[in-house]
Order: structure tokens, then C-alpha cells, then sequence
């Protein structure tokens, strides 16, 4: 188990604030982590000291969701020109099988090819959806440790135990 932080003072220099008041958003989580390594005492003057607790797990989520949606729009942009690829090597193999003087040999080796692109599309497509999937997953469990820890500072009912405050 790592060192008790007994003082208020070890507690504030290891977030390199002056005041409890000044833990910022970015320092949430660590502030969380560390407080069953603090004194009793000093844990309950600094949850007693954070007063935006809860905004700060809002903006969180808010900030999550900004992520998330910038990293779909960003991965639709980029699956759409793959795809549109796809589709133009189609098309060429398409014409090049319609020209006219085209041996049957020839055709079948078009057909080949053309089978081979939809198999990489389809093969795209489904490793897009597992990234998605995972996108999903993993918002889903920040959303859901935000949710605990909040719980955990607020001392509420989870699983049906009670969460005892640090008073």
C-alpha cells in the first residue's frame, strides 16, 4: 500500500495547488484515487473544500461526448473515402469487363477482381463497426467510473451498500 498522506499540506503539494478550491477538472480523477491514501480528516476538508464537483462531472461527460463526436464524424469522413474508393475500382472493373473484344478469360478474371473489392468492403465495414462498437464501450465505462466516483464522494447507495461518508 502507498504512503498515508497525513497532512493537508502533502495533499495539496502533490496536486501543486495552494487551496483545495484550485483542483482543477484535469486533476478530478487523481484527486479521486488519492483519497484513500489520505487522512480521514484531510479527505473530508478537501471534499468539504471542492465545491463544483458536480459541474465538473458534467462538463466531463460534455467533453466526452464532444470527443466522441468529433472522432464519428472524423471516422465517417474517412470510411466514406474508402468506400467511394472501392466503388471507383468497382466502376473501372465494371467498364473494363463491357468493352468490347473482351476474351470470356478475360471477363471471369474482372469478375475474380470484383468479387476480391466487395470481400475487402465487407471486410472494411465490419472492422468499422468493431471500432464503433469500441467507441461506444468505452464512453459507456468513463461515464460510468464518472458516475461512481461522484457516488463515492457523495456517499450514495451503489449495489446496494451504502457508501459511508469520511466524517
Amino acid at each position: 500500500m502507498a504512503k498515508q498522506l497525513l497532512s493537508a499540506e502533502e495533499v495539496k503539494e502533490m496536486f501543486n495547488v495552494t487551496d483545495f478550491r484550485n483542483i482543477g477538472k484535469d486533476k478530478l480523477i487523481e484527486f479521486v484515487s488519492a483519497i484513500p491514501y489520505m487522512d480521514k480528516d484531510v479527505a473530508v476538508k478537501a471534499i468539504e473544500q471542492f465545491p463544483a464537483f458536480s459541474s465538473y462531472a458534467q462538463a466531463m461527460v460534455s467533453h466526452l461526448k464532444e470527443i466522441s463526436t468529433s472522432i464519428m464524424a472524423e471516422n465517417d469522413k474517412s470510411n466514406q473515402a474508402v468506400m467511394e474508393g472501392y466503388m471507383v475500382t468497382l466502376r473501372t472493373l465494371d467498364a473494363l469487363a463491357k468493352q468490347e473484344g473482351v476474351s470470356p478469360e478475360d471477363r471471369r478474371c474482372f469478375a475474380e477482381l470484383m468479387v476480391d473489392v466487395t470481400d475487402k468492403m465487407s471486410a472494411h465495414d465490419l472492422a468499422n463497426k468493431g471500432f464503433l462498437d469500441n467507441l461506444a464501450k468505452y464512453s459507456d465505462v468513463v461515464v460510468l467510473i464518472l458516475i461512481a466516483v461522484g457516488g463515492t464522494l457523495l456517499g450514495v447507495n451503489l449495489k446496494g451498500k451504502s457508501i459511508p461518508h469520511l466524517r
